[in-house]
């Protein structure tokens, strides 16, 4: 009989602590960190543009030539925040790296952006005439889909070409030509066109 009072003190003290301590752990505070997420100097180098570039296109239905004239590059930050089991959350700052090329005579820019789509991957977005070309930056390597290819009498070498990689199920008909070392080389668009690079100054 001592021996099975003594079981059931034990269990009351154990009991009573959990339940002090459960509710010590509830009332605590919770510590919300926060990550600031830069876009790295190797993926940004697989951009060849500099503030002010200058992308010479063709239109290929009309043989019509633009130039489109980049406005600097804009750095600024989005925030993400991811749930932990225990109510806590994860913070993040996310950076994007971003230039728009405008043209006098053609109404629509030609954008790019380096952006986090989630924490800890970011993608290179290029967008023209209402249509959006998205790789991650390590996508931009070998193997890829044109060793060589010839542009408007002109010969490129170590070519990817991408669609949206990022949500492949939104994926149109319509594709973009890309490399490091002179970047857009064509751009296959909504409207069933083709522009095609000339130069890059």
């Amino acid at each position: 009989m001592k021996t099975k009072l003594t079981a059931i003190l034990i269990f009351a003290i154990v009991f009573s602590m959990y339940t002090i301590l459960s509710s010590c752990q509830k009332d605590k505070p919770c510590v919300h960190n926060t990550t600031e997420l830069g876009i790295s100097s190797s993926d940004f180098a697989k951009v060849p543009y500099t503030d002010t570039s200058k992308l010479t296109f063709v239109r290929v239905s009309t043989n019509d030539t633009f130039t489109f004239t980049g406005h600097g590059w804009v750095i600024d930050y989005g925030t993400l925040q991811t749930g932990y089991e225990d109510g806590c959350y994860q913070n993040y700052n996310l950076q994007r790296k971003r230039i728009a090329f405008t043209s006098l005579i053609y109404p629509l820019p030609i954008t790019l952006a380096f952006q986090y789509y989630s924490a800890g991957i970011d993608y290179l977005e290029i967008d023209f005439n209402k249509t959006s070309y998205i790789v991650g930056p390590g996508g931009i390597r070998k193997p890829y889909e044109y060793d060589s290819l010839l542009i408007q009498n002109k010969h490129y070498y170590n070519i990817r070409y991408f669609k949206n990689e990022y949500k492949p199920e939104y994926n149109t008909p319509y594709g973009c030509y890309y490399n490091i070392t002179q970047g857009i080389l064509r751009m296959e668009t909504s409207d069933k066109d083709k522009w095609e690079l000339i130069k890059v100054e």
